[in-house]
């Protein structure tokens, strides 16, 4: 019984090990650098290729930066439901290639 114990804690801990392997986002520091007018080549300098790019019906240039929160146990079938997950987006408005606004939000999922 002990055995099996410390067998299931050995495997909860390299699970929260895996899951820190993956590099974070801070999207609310990258959201805190951005400056009216930097251009593209500029922001992609500091925050790389976005996650998607769309074109809103003003013509304007969208980029979007997403992380989602997940805790560890959400990668365990049985625990998966437990607690919320999250999903961080930054969305930089591109007028004329020069940044003309951006928004951070956070969605629960």
């Amino acid at each position: 019984m002990t055995r099996t114990v410390l067998l299931l804690l050995s495997l909860l801990f390299m699970i929260q090990l895996s899951s820190c392997a993956s590099p974070r986002k801070y999207l609310t520091v990258d959201a805190s650098i951005l400056k009216k007018q930097m251009d593209q080549q500029e922001v992609q300098r500091l925050l790389d290729y976005p996650d998607a790019i769309t074109t809103n019906e003003n013509g304007d240039e969208e980029w979007f930066y997403y992380h989602e929160h997940s805790h560890f146990w959400h990668s365990i079938p049985l625990l998966k439901h437990l607690g919320q997950r999250e999903v961080e987006t930054l969305m930089i408005t591109f007028r004329n290639g020069k940044v003309l606004k951006w928004v951070y939000y956070v969605e629960k999922l």
